[in-house]
């Protein structure tokens, strides 16, 4: 009896292991399987500042945050104005080739600015965001319009020779921005704040040429020119917008205001502008938003400058 209890124990204990060996192979595979769906963690994209003055592609939020990948990039330029050595253009750049079809904007700041002043404020982000929704990309180049002779320059070549801003951009900046890829008018538009805005539109109209659109933010149409840059009679009249207003005819123009302006100089000047426009025959988007005088109501405008200059641009595709 013993040893038949023994032959069944071995019998039983024999089957068991049989049972055990066909079972590893299938727990083996199925750990396999598991461990191939698990996703292997991966580093999220590290995005950092992309506002640095750099002229190479610096890292941008991941696809998912943002879709466009722009740059920004200084260029410095010689300057022999006084108590100047050089000057420095901040260039925006969407992520798009460069081409003599990609149109530039020319943006000019308001007195005691700088070029730094509309990225600080965001423009960069939301150019980024309006791009990537489907609107047709642009440049933007800041430049330097300060002085360290005078505190309100005008943007203008002051009779004195101390400064010569409007002789910087249009001899100096837009061959820097676009080098050989330079535009045609068709592709070019300059923009400004302020005292900037009163400089683009008079560069507009003595520099035809140059730019097929003008968008003023905040400015002002005649001279206010408390230190001389302009003193003779001729010279001023050059520089009077409004009174010039028929040197625009073949030129867009969008003049926008701010419902809180407090500056007695740019104060109702946009209506101004506007008749002598009208009268001219050659009527411009005129409009006045909600805000005050300052880079925070620009920011605010983007979309709508954006729109208008890419409205102008399609027209010559």
């Amino acid at each position: 009896m013993v040893s038949g209890r023994v032959a069944l124990a071995s019998l039983a204990a024999s089957a068991l292991l049989t049972t055990l060996v066909a079972v590893l192979p299938t727990t083996a595979a199925r750990s396999v399987a598991f461990a191939s769906e698990t996703p292997t963690p991966t580093a999220s994209p590290v995005s950092s500042p992309s506002d640095t003055p750099t002229a190479t592609m610096t890292p941008t939020p991941s696809p998912a945050a943002s879709p466009v990948r722009s740059h920004v990039e200084v260029i410095t330029l010689p300057s022999t104005d006084r108590g100047r050595t050089s000057r420095v253009v901040r260039v925006y750049r969407p992520a798009v080739a460069d081409s003599p079809e990609l149109p530039v904007l020319y943006l000019l700041h308001g007195q005691y600015g700088t070029p730094a002043d509309p990225f600080n404020a965001g423009m960069q982000g939301s150019l980024d965001a309006l791009f990537s929704s489907g609107v047709a990309p642009f440049v933007v180049a800041v430049p330097d319009g300060d002085s360290k002779t005078r505190s309100d320059d005008e943007w203008g070549d002051a009779a004195d020779r101390a400064d010569l801003l409007e002789t910087f951009l249009s001899r100096d900046v837009l061959p820097a921005v676009e080098g050989a890829n330079r535009r045609d008018r068709a592709h070019r538009a300059v923009a400004g704040f302020s005292m900037g805005g009163y400089a683009a539109v008079f560069s507009a109209q003595l520099h035809a040429a140059s730019y097929g659109q003008v968008v003023a933010l905040a400015g002002y149409f005649h001279p206010d020119d408390p230190q001389g840059v302009f003193p003779s009679s001729a010279e001023r009249w050059a520089h009077y917008p409004i009174g010039r207003a028929w040197a625009l005819d073949h030129t867009r123009v969008l003049l926008l205001d701010c419902t809180r302006e407090t500056d007695p100089v740019i104060r109702g000047d946009i209506y101004r502008m506007r008749d002598a426009l009208t009268r001219a025959g050659h009527p411009p988007g005129t409009v006045v938003t909600p805000g005050s005088h300052g880079w925070t109501w620009v920011q605010s405008l983007w979309p709508r400058v954006a729109r208008f200059l890419a409205e102008g641009w399609a027209q010559v595709r």
